[in-house]
């Protein structure tokens, strides 16, 4: 498994499969890891270079002893490892607690990316809503039975008929993840101005939902962070749109990818 150590020592794994075509950059949601990426890294990698991260602190990716949840950070450790690859022209797709590094990666260096995805990802302002789901999943996850509590939220995001065993596995994933990570994510949400750099946005962008979403969503309020966007919804999916219904979300993906200029940045 390729490793990079990232300009503050910090060390990334990661996954890059293909060797030909642009770049896609693929990057995991809240207590997931890159391996939840299989089945694009399979189907894609036959015409592009996929990357799959372990963000920081995820996955094999161990986090610094100080961490902080940072999309800034995120953003940046994708692109230095882009381009110790020489990954260029690539879309980037950010899957829920992913998005706000995927946004940044597309904002901050506009160069390095040519068209985003962002799936189950919203960046816009705060509900309530969503600001008492945040504060419900800090108090079940911030006591002595995270790794229970983890594995009793988890299987709630993937649709009703999912597959059993990839519900598990990302279950007990989910479990593995340090509490200060998963924690200091969802304590993050209340200062992160995600709708800021989206209004930033250059690129085409389409937003990718579940049939049963973690928070529903219409094109409208979607374009009121960024005018150009545009959404489609997945059959059959929840939360999980790329892992419940991966033939559905890789027929979106590769459209989307037929639509994007040679580079937009």
């Amino acid at each position: 498994m390729p490793v990079f150590t990232a300009d503050d020592g910090v060390q990334i794994h990661y996954d890059v499969r293909g060797d030909k075509g642009p770049g896609i950059i693929l990057s995991h949601g809240w207590c997931g890891n890159r391996n939840h990426w299989a089945p694009q890294l399979a189907h894609f990698s036959k015409n592009y270079r996929v990357l799959s991260i372990d963000r920081r602190g995820y996955g094999a990716s161990t986090p610094p002893a100080d961490y902080k949840y940072s999309l800034e950070r995120e953003a940046k450790d994708a692109a230095q490892i882009a381009e110790s690859l020489g990954i260029t022209d690539a879309l980037v797709v950010g899957h829920a607690g992913g998005f706000p590094g995927a946004l940044g990666l597309a904002a901050m260096y506009p160069k390095l990316v040519r068209g985003l995805i962002l799936e189950e990802g919203v960046p816009l302002g705060h509900t309530p809503a969503m600001d008492e789901l945040v504060a419900g999943l800090i108090a079940n996850i911030s006591g002595p039975g995270f790794s229970d509590a983890m594995r009793g939220i988890y299987p709630n995001f993937f649709h009703p008929e999912a597959d059993v065993s990839c519900v598990a596995m990302c279950a007990d994933d989910a479990a593995r993840t340090p509490q200060n990570v998963a924690v200091g994510y969802l304590e993050a949400l209340h200062h992160m101005d995600a709708f800021s750099l989206a209004k930033s946005l250059k690129i085409p962008v389409l937003f990718v939902w579940g049939e049963i979403p973690l928070r529903p969503i219409t094109v409208e309020e979607l374009r009121t962070a960024v005018p150009h966007s545009n959404l489609v919804t997945v059959p059959h999916t929840g939360h999980f749109v790329h892992l419940d219904n991966p033939a559905g979300f890789n027929a979106e993906l590769e459209k989307f990818l037929a639509s994007l200029p040679a580079h937009a940045g």
